[in-house]
């Protein structure tokens, strides 16, 4: 999501844009970071952590998640297209055919 906002940024501010998204959003990720280690050693085992640690450290996994970060905005918009279809649904009550 920062590397978005900062591409909207004009090619002299991005390096600075950068460096300000990133201090300004390091609570939120220690935050989260937090958040997810909790849940992952509840529905992970210790050995299955390891393994998935091994996965987004090796080529595969880094490339995952630069491409993961790095999704076009129509690929986003579409994205958020099919989870608002999903909630729509969710919440149309049965008709009863």
């Amino acid at each position: 999501m920062i590397a978005q906002a900062v591409e909207k940024q004009p090619a002299a501010a991005q390096a600075q844009a950068r460096a300000d998204l990133l201090k300004a959003s390091a609570s939120i990720r220690e935050d989260l970071m937090a958040t997810f280690a909790a849940y992952y050693a509840k529905v992970f085992t210790p050995a299955e952590l390891k393994d998935l640690v091994a996965f987004y450290q090796s080529p595969l996994g880094l490339k995952m998640v630069r491409v993961e970060e790095q999704k076009p905005a129509e690929v986003n918009a579409a994205i958020q297209q099919q989870i608002m279809k999903l909630v729509v649904l969710l919440n149309t009550p049965p008709t009863g055919k």
